[in-house]
């Protein structure tokens, strides 16, 4: 069972996902914003992995 913390989180996440995929004004910049924190904490090297991993499997599967 999620404690009452975890709960909040998850909300907060959807809420934020809602305001993202329908009212944020800009999302490229609110992305690359979210990424360049990510690359600049101490969970660079899972960004990079992710970014490295999309960027393979979306060039090998939509670019050709």
């Amino acid at each position: 069972m999620k404690n009452k913390n975890e709960i909040e989180l998850y909300e907060k996440i959807d809420v934020y996902y809602k305001w993202f995929m329908n009212d944020c004004s800009s999302p490229y910049d609110e992305l690359e914003w979210l990424i360049k924190t990510l690359l600049e904490s101490k969970h660079k090297e899972d960004m990079m992995q992710v970014l490295n991993d999309t960027y393979e499997l979306y060039n090998e599967n939509y670019t050709n």
